[in-house]
């Protein structure tokens, strides 16, 4: 065993967090008001079908929380935008 603060035999890389899924959808509809003016609108969806995604585990193993999520990322976020240009 190796002591404390010295370098081990364990690869790079192998504590690694949940899975991450993310599907963000952007609906645009554009009208001409007239011939130099237009509205745009945007209905902008992130994280379109709600999954949870966690964060990555604690990883300071001088923590008493090694190894637990404790958090996750937002969930589903809807934004409207309109745009008019002239």
């Amino acid at each position: 065993a190796n002591g404390a603060g010295t370098f081990g035999t364990t690869g790079m890389n192998s504590l690694v967090g949940p899975h991450y899924v993310d599907a963000d959808v952007t609906l645009t509809k554009l009208f001409a008001i007239h011939e130099q003016q237009n509205l745009q609108l945007r209905f902008e969806f992130f994280n379109v079908f709600n999954h949870t995604n966690f964060q990555a585990p604690v990883s300071s193993f001088n923590s008493n929380n090694f190894g637990q999520i404790q958090a996750s990322n937002p969930a589903r976020i809807i934004q409207l935008a309109a745009k008019y240009t002239f």
